[in-house]
């Protein structure tokens, strides 16, 4: 059996929507923890480390870890 195209987007268009809906389903039944001190610090400093473009993006983290670096 072989997919067109556009049957192809529209399955994955309809997986979106029912990842979406799982993971707002699974956020909804999670019960709600208030971040302690140092999570809300840590939380802070890595929104400001963000805003100065100080991270790695997962594409170079994979890289890197699969080459054995550190």
């Amino acid at each position: 059996m072989t997919l067109q195209s556009k049957e192809t987007e529209a399955i994955i268009k309809k997986l979106d929507s029912v990842q979406v809906e799982l993971l707002r389903l699974r956020a909804q039944l999670l019960p709600e923890k208030e971040p302690t001190e140092e999570e809300r610090k840590e939380i802070a400093s890595g929104r400001r480390a963000f805003r100065k473009r100080q991270f790695v993006t997962l594409k170079e983290y994979l890289r890197a870890s699969s080459s054995g670096e550190s």
